[in-house]
């Protein structure tokens, strides 16, 4: 396939379902006005001319910053018992107030970025193991602010370890549940001013990069994160819009935004690990918005069983 082919609206063909592909819209091989105005977004974006055409430049561009995603669904044994054991749960019909039934992946993807975490939690990895400690007195650390919600659905936080950590990730569920509708592609509000970097929110638990300075272990995660981001199990079910996709300013915060859309397993763990220390960075946890189910509480209990005996 020659990448340098220019392609203007008006074109079809393999090289525009190609470029639509890259650019993460619908693939239908047409260069139509949606096509033309993903291009000129993308191309405003890395500050190019915003014309719309696809040349030699914009293909170089997009070619280095599409993110690495495997064609076929992942083949990991065990990524693909927890899948199954999710994609089977009454969870994945649950009617959440507001905002319907959960995408086919969000739900799955919430259990195996569960498992990851686990395991992580497991061999010592700082940032996991602050996710699993026990809450305390800390008004800002989400497990304590919704003491009295896990107290009556039976789920204690007093001991650190899996069960502290797997109830988390059952927030983390209801959390993404009210921001996002569990979509991984979500990107800032844009009825709101936070255009900087830092600011700009992204992914389905909408975060942005400026919560680090409440939440000391995010860099270090950040730095450190090497997972290959489950976004074919979070993209299942979502047709991601070019405008939700797009990122905002230079650095670090732009950084953050590609990361958490382009790898949602880093943005449920970033996502984790600032409720415990940052809880207010989230308005529908400030507002006890989010539900605690106990039917999730039941899935990623099934996932943590069998989990416990892969790391030693």
């Amino acid at each position: 396939m020659n990448e340098n082919e220019t392609l203007r609206r008006g074109a079809e063909g393999e090289q525009v379902r190609h470029l639509q592909q890259l650019l993460k819209i619908t693939v239908d091989g047409y260069f139509g006005g949606e096509t033309e105005e993903a291009v000129t977004e993308f191309q405003r974006e890395q500050h190019m001319r915003p014309d719309g055409i696809v040349g030699p430049e914009t293909w170089q561009v997009l070619l280095h910053k599409a993110p690495s995603v495997p064609d076929k669904p992942l083949e990991n044994p065990l990524v693909t018992h927890i899948v199954r054991i999710a994609g089977s749960h009454p969870v994945m019909r649950l009617n959440w107030p507001g905002r319907g039934v959960a995408p086919l992946g969000y739900v799955k993807g919430v259990a195996v970025s569960f498992a990851n975490a686990l395991m992580k939690m497991r061999l010592g990895n700082a940032p996991y193991v602050a996710m699993a400690k026990a809450a305390e007195k800390n008004k800002l650390d989400a497990l304590v602010w919704y003491q009295g919600q896990f107290s009556v659905a039976s789920m204690r936080n007093n001991v650190d370890g899996e069960d502290t950590l797997r109830h988390l990730f059952v927030l983390l569920l209801g959390l993404g549940m009210r921001e996002s509708s569990g979509k991984y592609c979500e990107g800032r509000d844009m009825s709101a001013s936070n255009t900087s970097a830092s600011s700009a929110e992204a992914g389905a638990w909408q975060m942005s990069w400026d919560a680090h300075v409440g939440v000391p272990l995010l860099r270090k995660l950040m730095d450190e994160y090497d997972g290959e981001g489950l976004l074919m199990i979070y993209r299942e079910g979502v047709n991601a819009s070019a405008s939700g996709l797009r990122s905002w300013g230079l650095g670090q915060g732009l950084e953050f935004q590609r990361l958490c859309k382009s790898k949602p397993d880093f943005a449920a763990q970033a996502a984790a690990l600032g409720l415990r220390s940052l809880r207010n960075h989230w308005g529908p946890v400030n507002r006890f918005e989010v539900q605690i189910k106990r039917e999730v509480d039941d899935m990623l209990k099934k996932v943590q069983d069998i989990i416990v005996d892969v790391v030693v």
